[in-house]
């Protein structure tokens, strides 16, 4: 179960790395991100650092 568990915080590190990564420029289809979607963007990512 601990394995598990490792293998999902990684998982959440991960994904909220590239939620980070990709706030300024390049997130999904879109080449430039507006201001409001990156700081939804990095609150999500702030919420899966504190969930992993």
């Amino acid at each position: 179960m601990t394995i598990i568990m490792l293998i999902y915080a990684l998982v959440l590190f991960a994904l909220a790395g590239y939620l980070l990564a990709h706030r300024q420029h390049n997130f999904l289809t879109l080449k430039q991100v507006p201001e409001k979607l990156a700081k939804i963007l990095f609150n999500y990512a702030l919420l899966l650092i504190i969930a992993a």
